[in-house]
């Protein structure tokens, strides 16, 4: 990794970021083989140094977690730096952007030139929103779906407009909420939950999506969940390590 980088992020100075971001030819990892999908802020230089470290066939790096609007784009550049020093890599090395209508469309637009494995879009709705991104991402990236609203819940099986399309991520904790459900149906016995996990898991499989399971946040039970799921036929989880 550069040398300097830990300083110029220490310093906030996103000028000197900036021309450190220089676009480059990355070989795509196209392999669908992960099981484990491992969350690191695009914000915090101490996840992102442990990207050769941790255990995880798939790291994302995640866009949505910078939480004032001023810093958005130096995560977003510093999330390019990371691409950069990953020209061809055995883990896939994927994007998280932020909302369509909330910086998504440009982030895209400026990823595009750093080559991530996938990019993986949040609050999608329909299959004309897929359509818009799919236009505008580069041909040769894959997409992936963060279903976490009740329109993209009921539209599932329509989502996936070309064969780019390629993996879906259960966010349940947003997905209850606008569904006006209480999280308290995050339960092992809870049939409810265990509906939706079969729900998506059977449709990701006819549409042949990979189906990515929920992010557990109580970490006693994640070994319990990962049973059920696999049990149930899934073979890959979020996880954020903490």
């Amino acid at each position: 990794m550069l040398n300097n980088l830990e300083e110029l992020y220490n310093s906030k100075d996103i000028e000197a970021l900036d021309k450190l971001a220089i676009p480059s030819f990355r070989v795509l990892n196209t392999s669908s083989n992960f099981s484990k999908v491992r969350i690191l802020d695009c914000s915090d230089i101490q996840q992102l140094n442990t990207i050769d470290t941790i255990d995880a066939q798939c790291i994302m790096l995640d866009l949505t977690k910078t939480p004032a609007e001023e810093n958005r784009h130096f995560s977003l550049v510093l999330c390019a730096i990371y691409l950069t020093q990953y020209k061809e890599y055995e883990k896939k090395i994927i994007v998280k952007v932020n909302s369509l209508n909330d910086g998504g469309y440009e982030e895209i637009t400026y990823l595009n030139q750093f080559m991530p494995d996938a990019i993986v879009v949040s609050n999608i709705n329909n299959d004309k929103e897929v359509k818009n991104v799919l236009a505008l991402l580069n041909e040769d990236i894959e997409l992936h779906l963060n279903i976490q609203t009740s329109e993209s819940w009921h539209n599932l099986s329509t989502l996936r407009c070309e064969l780019r399309v390629s993996t879906f991520y259960l966010d349940v904790e947003n997905l209850l909420e606008d569904m006006q459900l209480s999280n308290s149906i995050i339960d092992l016995q809870n049939p409810t939950m265990k509906y939706m996990l079969s729900h998506f898991l059977v449709t990701c499989k006819a549409m042949g999506i990979k189906p990515v399971s929920f992010l557990c946040k109580n970490s006693s039970q994640e070994n319990s969940w990962l049973e059920l799921e696999k049990s149930m036929g899934y073979d890959a989880k979020l996880s954020n390590g903490v």
